[in-house]
């Protein structure tokens, strides 16, 4: 049995990079000299005709993680006590569960007995799957019970994708059956009518048979009302401060091929390919703090390899450039230094293995 859709695109993608050695941590790449970063004429003019003339810089209301888990908790009538494992609050109640992240009181929960676990079979193979309109009537009505506006609704960004699986039929065990047995509804954040990229500010709707809402998940960073505009500058308790011209797409693009690779976990690339530049404000994953909502420059394209006997590797590539002279907060999180644990003065006992114990 095969599981098709989204998930696939992810490990192509994984298994692509791989090929190309993709194995070193974000903190060890090096971005190689004499990478070609090509774009086509005139894009960047386009790009800058196009974009507003003020950059918008908010800032982030602190995580409420325990105000988060109460509302969706008697969203879902879940009753059961608060566990607090360090980076979550969880509970659970029956088969259902529901965890906050407290660094972005991002929300996940479902029912654990459907979501995910409605896989097909030769003795199955049919399943009563809303069409996406259906899919999207549901999604705006669970969107509504959890606090949305029509008018907030109607100005998201707002597409489906199914969950299915490929699985070999007795009769034609050659050309796997492909079978739906379910919806994914993804919500995008929209703001000042850009939209926001990343791993994060995005809500997904898990939907089964029968139209059920099976589970969903919710990374939705919330604005500070007063920081309309620059809020403070950086630094801690800084004035507020006047909406200044962002960079330039052309500025942008200069920076980028100073850092063409920058977190990108890619080794060997010889050549960058942009096709398309895009405007946008960026938001970090679930698992991430995040102070300030910045403007960015989306390039993607392709990036381009060759390996050691000659062949070239293209894979899917996509870099963000702080669309601001100054960033007010790196878009990637500062990591850990790797620090090796103390060796200890005396060699490690090993205990041998049974079948090498001679009786």
């Amino acid at each position: 049995m095969r599981k098709t859709g989204h998930l696939s695109l992810v490990i192509v993608a994984v298994c692509a990079a791989a090929m190309i050695g993709a194995c070193k941590a974000p903190e060890e790449v090096k971005p190689e000299p004499g990478i070609e970063v090509q774009i086509p004429e005139g894009l960047l003019d386009e790009v800058d005709a196009k974009r507003p003339d003020e950059a918008a810089v908010y800032e982030m209301l602190p995580s409420e993680p325990e105000k988060w888990i109460d509302r969706f908790a008697r969203l879902g009538d879940l009753k059961g006590d608060v566990t607090d494992s360090g980076e979550l609050l969880m509970m659970s109640d029956g088969d259902r569960y529901l965890e906050v992240r407290k660094a972005s009181s991002a929300v996940f929960s479902g029912d654990m007995s459907r979501l995910w676990t409605e896989e097909p079979s030769p003795e199955r193979t049919s399943f009563d799957v809303p069409g996406d309109d259906v899919s999207r009537k549901i999604a705006a009505e669970w969107l509504q019970e959890s606090g949305f506006t029509g008018e907030e609704i109607e100005a998201l960004d707002v597409s489906v994708s199914e969950e299915a699986f490929e699985i070999s039929m007795p009769d034609n065990p050659f050309e796997p059956k492909r079978i739906v047995v379910g919806k994914n509804v993804e919500v995008r954040r929209q703001i000042d009518g850009l939209r926001v990229v990343g791993p994060g500010s995005k809500i997904k709707v898990y939907i089964g048979e029968g139209g059920q809402v099976n589970g969903y998940l919710v990374v939705w960073r919330q604005i500070d009302p007063g920081s309309t505009k620059l809020g403070h500058v950086p630094g801690e308790g800084g004035p507020r401060a006047q909406p200044v011209a962002p960079l330039s797409a052309h500025e942008a693009f200069a920076r980028l091929k100073q850092n063409p690779l920058d977190h990108l976990p890619l080794a060997l690339v010889d050549r960058i390919e942009i096709e398309d530049v895009e405007f946008a404000y960026y938001s970090r994953s679930a698992s991430e703090k995040q102070q300030y909502l910045q403007p960015v420059y989306v390039f993607s394209g392709t990036a381009q390899a060759t390996v050691s006997d000659g062949e070239t590797v293209t894979v899917p590539y996509e870099q963000f450039v702080v669309a601001l002279a100054e960033p007010f907060e790196p878009i990637w999180p500062t990591l850990r230094q790797f620090e090796p644990l103390p060796r200890p003065d005396e060699p490690l006992k090993v205990e041998p293995d049974e079948d090498e114990i001679v009786g």
